[in-house]
């Protein structure tokens, strides 16, 4: 009797499928998969499927051109997959007009909407602090190349004791 349980429980354990749950039907994977032969892998026909979920929501309306330039529409692939993954349409729309205004890049706007859409945020951290200051610094001097470094290092002095300030502000 013990041998037939075990049986049973490893032939019902090796049926369960592995990975992510389908969350699409097959007709649009298919309809993709017919259309875009270059793109092979499921995942990359899914994301299809949600940018153009997005697209079809927010092409109508002129506050979402930013995202919808029919001139460069798979530039922004990865926001509007992104934001073809909410399913409230008012919620996507607001989103999308955050994104719109904030025009960040694609891989910063997908996190944006990953990070709304799922409510987590990635742990802060010492080094990816430094790295998006650097970043912005770096920015900076490539715009004004004449910076002085004298006057940049006192700015940063100046900044740390203002975030200083507004902390200590914040804990009384």
């Amino acid at each position: 009797m013990r041998e037939q349980e075990k049986d049973r429980i490893t032939e019902a354990a090796s049926k369960k499928k592995r990975g992510r749950p389908r969350v699409i039907d097959d007709a649009p994977l298919q309809i993709i998969a017919d259309h875009t032969p270059n793109i092979k892998t499921h995942r990359g026909r899914q994301e299809l499927v949600y940018a153009f979920r997005a697209v079809t929501d927010l092409a109508k309306d002129k506050r979402f051109d930013w995202l919808t330039d029919e001139e460069h529409p798979i530039k922004k692939k990865g926001i509007l997959s992104e934001l073809g993954r909410i399913e409230n349409e008012e919620d996507l729309k607001a989103v999308a007009l955050q994104i719109c205004e904030l025009k960040p890049n694609v891989k910063e706007g997908a996190a944006m909407v990953r990070r709304w859409r799922t409510g987590k945020a990635p742990k802060a951290d010492r080094r990816g602090l430094r790295s998006h200051m650097l970043k912005s610094v770096n920015a900076y001097l490539y715009a004004h190349p004449d910076t002085p470094i004298d006057m940049l290092v006192r700015v940063l002095h100046e900044l740390a004791e203002t975030v200083q300030e507004q902390f200590d502000e914040g804990k009384e």
